[in-house]
């Protein structure tokens, strides 16, 4: 599954950093998010985004501490009424530029 946040999810971004599946039991109640079923995938789509790409894995890489995904996508979801945002770098970008 591949999500774009959109700016209603900042600050559930900026809380996640660092967060691990393997330190609490359910990160979308500890992030404040709401998950529904996907059609294709078990991974659960994000209520609130941008855009959900349901993706199926059809091979990793793996080097010292890096796995690289290749994965198919086999449906994306998308609502144009909630903008965009990404991280790169540390910092977090809307469509007009950085939020932080």
């Amino acid at each position: 599954m591949l999500n774009v946040c959109s700016e209603k999810q900042v600050q559930a971004i900026n809380k996640s950093r660092g967060l691990s599946g393997k330190d609490v039991e359910d990160k979308f109640q500890v992030l404040g998010l709401e998950a529904r079923p996907a059609k294709h995938v078990k991974a659960p789509l994000v209520v609130g985004c941008h855009a959900n790409v349901e993706c199926r894995v059809l091979d990793h890489m793996e080097t010292e501490g890096l796995t690289i995904f290749l994965a198919e996508a086999v449906a994306c979801y998308i609502d144009d009424d909630l903008p965009p945002v990404g991280r790169l770098a540390g910092k977090t970008f809307r469509l007009q530029g950085p939020i932080d």
